[in-house]
């Protein structure tokens, strides 16, 4: 009996260890799954920062479909994401270009205030907007209006503000391309855990499918159940009811005597099994 409790505890051990691994896969797998979207994020970024001189520099921003043909490298990238972000870069712009034409007559051209001192000048709200973005429009209004000056006030500008400050937006940070290493580095790590747990568990799995019990088990339990009955049951039905005589006494006796035969006869039958392998 201890040699089958031992079987079937070593049986849902190897059943909760797979159980144990299997969550942890899945954990895992979606982790990789965001990981992997916030680095085709970042690569989505990098791209559309390096071109930001030049959207923000057009009237009009050309459709994705257009910069994608024109960019092959973006064949690489998630269409969904790239989509997604581009969509939502050109909102922003769009919104910060209207913001700042709605106060354009609010920038001195022939000045050289800063975004951020302008804003504070004039009382306003920008926070539902990208600062960034908003001050990147804000330069570019005032270098269109500064270019439809005189010859002579621009002149006067040159003068007065040889050295004028563009505070642009940030491009491609060194934040960003570290961020970027981060995420390639997770991942790496992630696959190679991923690649382990699923040759645990293809082990665990063969180890289960192969495990038995030994093919004489069920005569073991048979003998055990019949002398529970014979030796236990029996004669506790028999004192319960008190049926007390020579008769039943012999017959209890003698499935008690075949019980014990039968044990011997099973320890004597698993022992020529061993001798004989």
């Amino acid at each position: 009996m201890a040699s089958v409790l031992s079987l079937v505890a070593e049986k849902r051990s190897l059943i909760n260890q797979r159980t144990d691994r299997v969550a942890r896969l899945d954990s895992l797998r979606k982790e990789e799954k965001r990981i992997i979207e916030e680095e085709a994020i970042l690569r989505v970024h990098e791209f559309l920062y390096s071109m930001r001189d030049k959207l923000s520099n057009a009237d009009e921003w050309p459709s994705l479909e257009i910069i994608m043909k024109d960019h092959p490298e973006t064949e690489n990238f998630d269409v969904g994401i790239l989509e997604r972000e581009y969509e939502k870069l050109s909102k922003q712009t769009l919104e910060a270009r209207q913001f700042i034409e709605k106060h354009s007559e609010k920038i001195d051209v022939m000045g050289d205030l800063p975004f951020d001192e302008w804003v504070t000048t004039n009382a306003l709200d920008i926070s539902t907007y990208d600062i960034y973005i908003l001050e990147e429009e804000y330069i570019r209004t005032r270098d269109i209006k500064r270019e439809a000056l005189s010859e002579d006030e621009k002149k006067y500008i040159s003068k007065f503000w040889p050295n004028s400050i563009r505070i642009r937006t940030p491009t491609w940070t060194l934040w960003d391309q570290r961020e970027l290493e981060h995420k390639e580095e997770q991942l790496h790590n992630i696959k190679y855990e991923i690649s382990a747990l699923s040759n645990e568990i293809s082990s665990l799995d063969t180890r289960i499918s192969y495990f038995s019990y030994p093919p004489y088990l069920r005569g073991g339990i048979a003998v055990l159940v019949y002398l529970a009955v014979s030796g236990i049951l029996i004669p506790i039905f028999v004192i319960g009811y008190e049926l007390y005589n020579n008769t039943i006494k012999q017959w209890i006796i003698a499935l008690f005597s075949i019980g014990i035969s039968l044990i011997f006869a099973y320890i004597i039958y698993l022992v020529n099994r061993l001798i004989r392998r």
